[in-house]
């Protein structure tokens, strides 16, 4: 196994869980538990009172990653650069999706999300089903997502939309060509912006994720994939129905501890402690720290 990936995974931020155990997952979801009660209050609401935090009258505004599976009854809420694009392929092959290379667009349709139900049925659908919660360091999670927006070899319509904003941020031309460096990229997000799929896609992941109403079965890091995988399939019961193609797992996007400082060594401190401020309960939920990169800018 390649040297990199074996040493981001002997190293799990949340606790040893090298076993795929139930014994580990319930010591990192009562750590979970206990996180949410310190830092908001509550952890695992019953179903109506999600359901009624989740929408305003028939429209769901929070926890719109939530995607549910038939067979088993699962519920995974798909963040955003946590290892949602493996999750999504399998689910929508589970779902009957049979194209070998489909378009983001066919899996997204393939998929069952929770905003297409009633209030009513999104409760009874959490009260009947297995919940999966992706999560993922904050500053690994800005690493993927600025290597996807502006590493790949063809940038996504919706993020050029967000370029034309982050060139009036950073008072540019709007036709500006500038390559968007990762300490300008990373000072964008730490500015709280406005644009709505910058938010979507890079901001914060406990309130609008509805991290701490929800009571989760399991805690699925990307960068502990193949334990966490394993544990999906037999402790929770998720079985692959037959016929259906495994999605490619790409060991590339596991980020070891030593990207880091790679990426956040020309980040100027100001950046770092907005990023935090704006991140806070991220960090704290999921039992992550900032002390590792403030220790390396002090180097």
């Amino acid at each position: 196994m390649n040297q990199k990936i074996d040493k981001a995974r002997k190293k799990p931020k949340l606790g040893n869980r090298s076993n795929g155990t139930n014994e580990n997952n319930t010591k990192l979801l009562e750590k979970l538990e206990e996180n949410c009660k310190k830092s908001i209050g509550h952890y695992g609401l019953d179903s109506v009172t999600v359901g009624n935090q989740a929408y305003t009258g028939n429209k769901l505004v929070k926890g719109l990653t939530l995607v549910y599976n038939e067979q088993p009854k699962c519920i995974f809420n798909l963040a955003p650069f946590c290892g949602e694009d493996f999750w999504k392929l399998l689910l929508a092959r589970t779902q009957g999706l049979k194209y070998k290379k489909p378009t983001i667009g066919r899996i997204n349709r393939a998929l069952h999300y929770m905003k297409t139900l009633s209030q009513s049925d999104f409760s009874d659908r959490l009260n009947t089903s297995k919940k999966v919660l992706l999560i993922r360091d904050p500053l690994k999670r800005m690493i993927a997502a600025y290597r996807d927006a502006f590493e790949e070899k063809v940038v996504r319509a919706e993020i050029k939309d967000v370029v034309l904003n982050m060139n009036s941020f950073f008072k540019r031309q709007p036709n500006s060509t500038s390559v968007i460096t990762f300490p300008e990229f990373f000072r964008y997000v730490a500015s709280s912006p406005s644009h709505p799929t910058a938010n979507r896609l890079w901001g914060p992941l406990t309130n609008p994720l509805m991290v701490c109403d929800i009571k989760w079965d399991c805690i699925y890091s990307i960068e502990n994939h193949y334990d966490d995988f394993k544990y999906i399939q037999s402790g929770l019961g998720f079985k692959i129905p037959k016929g259906v193609h495994l999605a490619e797992f790409k060991s590339s996007l596991i980020i070891p501890d030593t990207e880091i400082p790679k990426y956040y060594e020309r980040v100027d401190k100001k950046a770092l402690s907005k990023f935090y401020k704006q991140f806070k309960l991220d960090f704290e939920i999921f039992n992550y720290k900032m002390a590792t990169i403030r220790s390396m800018k002090n180097s």
